[in-house]
């Protein structure tokens, strides 16, 4: 059973998420979010877009499939890419934010618990940006002028 997708008009999703302390006592809503984001098809899902105000990222991606708990971006190019991004939480709207970094590096815990740190790239750089952004309550659609 997929879980519920809160929209861009629900308070949570404007909150910064919080530390996972315990990935263990977290796992199963992590894996719960990868399923409900492979069965929607979609690139990538945020916690707090399913109603938990945690650092956690699920993604599918030509670089990168599966969870992430506490990301963060370590270090970002100056050079941009153009990319119309779509959201889970917000229906019907497509927006190119141009402010994604084309190259990016991050840091996370995988579900045991180990760091890990990466290199990302193209599409797999701007989903993970764009994951991140919901972690810290900002949306695609904050970028529009």
């Amino acid at each position: 059973m997929n879980l519920k997708i809160y929209s861009d008009k629900d308070a949570i999703l404007r909150v910064p998420c919080e530390k996972v302390e315990s990935i263990k006592d977290h796992l199963s809503f992590a894996t719960s979010m990868y399923f409900t984001m492979k069965s929607l098809k979609a690139a990538g899902l945020a916690a707090n877009q399913v109603g938990k105000s945690l650092r956690i990222i699920t993604i599918s991606s030509p670089q990168f499939e599966g969870i992430m708990f506490n990301p963060i971006i370590i270090s970002k190019v100056e050079e941009k890419i153009d990319f119309l991004e779509g959201c889970l939480s917000i229906k019907n709207k497509r927006t190119n934010t141009k402010t994604r970094s084309k190259t990016i590096t991050v840091g996370w815990q995988d579900k045991t618990g180990t760091y890990n740190q990466k290199e990302f790239t193209d599409l797999t750089a701007v989903i993970i940006q764009h994951e991140i952004d919901h972690l810290s309550g900002i949306l695609m659609t904050d970028y529009d002028t």
